[in-house]
């Protein structure tokens, strides 16, 4: 085609195209459009793919999320049997002491913790982000410390219950205990409390859909900060702090009966405090042991995430997971090693090796009255001597001589 036809036919086009405006707008219109189209599509290619940059390993169902279901599938099967052990052991004794009523109220927190906790964490671990919605972030987040805290200050109650069992023993009444107990609800109430305002449900960064109930965003870094150590103070300093006390009062004190009034007890009470100087001293050891053991790891976890987030998310899952999960594991301790110490005239650890002079007397298989008058005249005389080799231990202690 020559140069003057290619450029008449051009002329020709423009001309037609400048001739009928309609059509010129539309064009114009048709492209605006398509422009439009097109960016929205580009814009949803880029957020589509900002969102898999934002996804991280732990907001996919992985094998830590499996292990920790397994792990708190075992607890739970063992914390249950043995708190409802206890509790059924407890409330079938005819006689309510006030370490069996502590233990009772003890095992109700450590249920709390089995039947609250644990299923919500297996739950959560499954289905990795929060489907529960807003009300019942608000609702477990209560109960998921609340349990924490009632076992703890349990604890703090029987601690003090023992101490002054045996320093201060004229001072005890029941009533005593159910003030104990009654402020160890209360103190555990009000300290998980603030979890119904601070938890709340927000989403990552970049991953609207990654919906999870968390605390972030609620303080100030200072205030958070302040926030998570008065949560470690309330549930294991001052616990640990008046347990170690008390128990470590308690074998000073039985120490010091035995050393320094061999002279005015007779041989069989000797050998009576010498049997409570070494059980207590195991319960004590194991007590604190078992607190620091269940404890201990998972608030360094817990300390390093809050001080250094940075260095603490390089930690391995498996061992973060591993940390955190020893909190739960005090729920499964605490009937086996309070159990052990308090529950042995109910075939928990019976020990056959106390002598016929410290033992009462048993209960002779044949209901005749006869007996049963003997057994409880010799049983009422063995507690007279025990009676009166303390109080002879008490009166030479406060005399200017023994001391």
């Amino acid at each position: 085609m020559s140069t003057r036809a290619a450029g008449s036919l051009l002329d020709t086009v423009v001309n037609v195209s400048c001739s009928d405006e309609g059509l010129l707008e539309a064009a114009v219109d048709l492209t605006a459009t398509s422009a439009w189209y097109v960016e929205r599509v580009l814009e949803a290619a880029v957020n589509v793919t900002c969102r898999h940059c934002y996804i991280t390993e732990d907001m996919v169902f992985n094998k830590v999320h499996i292990l920790s279901m397994v792990a708190f599938s075992i607890m739970m099967v063992v914390s249950s049997i043995g708190n409802i052990t206890v509790v059924n052991t407890l409330l079938r004794r005819n006689k309510r002491s006030r370490i069996n009523l502590m233990l009772v109220h003890l095992a109700v927190g450590d249920l709390v913790v089995t039947f609250m906790t644990m299923p919500m964490e297996i739950a959560w671990n499954y289905t990795v982000w929060w489907r529960g919605g807003s009300t019942f972030c608000h609702i477990m987040s209560f109960f998921r410390v609340f349990g924490f805290y009632l076992s703890s200050s349990v604890l703090i109650c029987i601690s003090i219950d023992r101490y002054f069992a045996v320093l201060r023993p004229m001072s005890l009444k029941g009533q005593n205990a159910r003030h104990m107990l009654a402020t160890a609800w209360v103190v555990s109430v009000l300290s998980s409390l603030p979890q119904v305002v601070v938890f709340h449900l927000e989403s990552p960064k970049g991953v609207p859909d990654f919906i999870q109930c968390v605390a972030f965003n609620t303080f100030s870094r200072e205030g958070e900060l302040a926030y998570n150590f008065f949560n470690m103070f309330m549930t294991y300093g001052i616990p640990l702090m008046v347990i170690v006390f008390c128990y470590v009062s308690i074998i000073m004190e039985i120490c010091r009966c035995s050393k320094e009034n061999n002279d005015t007890i007779r041989r069989s009470s000797q050998g009576y405090l010498g049997r409570a100087k070494a059980r207590t001293l195991k319960m004590t050891i194991t007590i604190v042991l078992a607190f620091i053991v269940c404890w201990t790891p998972y608030y360094i976890m817990c300390v390093w995430y809050w001080l250094d987030t940075v260095s603490a998310k390089n930690v391995n899952p498996v061992v973060q997971k591993a940390l955190f999960l020893f909190a739960s594991t005090n729920s499964c301790m605490n009937p086996i090693v309070y159990g052990m110490f308090n529950l042995r005239n109910c075939g928990f650890g019976r020990d056959t090796q106390q002598s016929s002079r410290m033992s009462p007397p048993r209960i002779p298989d044949r209901n005749r009255p006869a007996r049963i008058i003997e057994w409880k005249r010799k049983t009422k005389a063995m507690h007279r001597g025990i009676l009166l080799d303390l109080m002879l231990v008490r009166r030479a202690t406060d005399t200017p001589t023994a001391r």
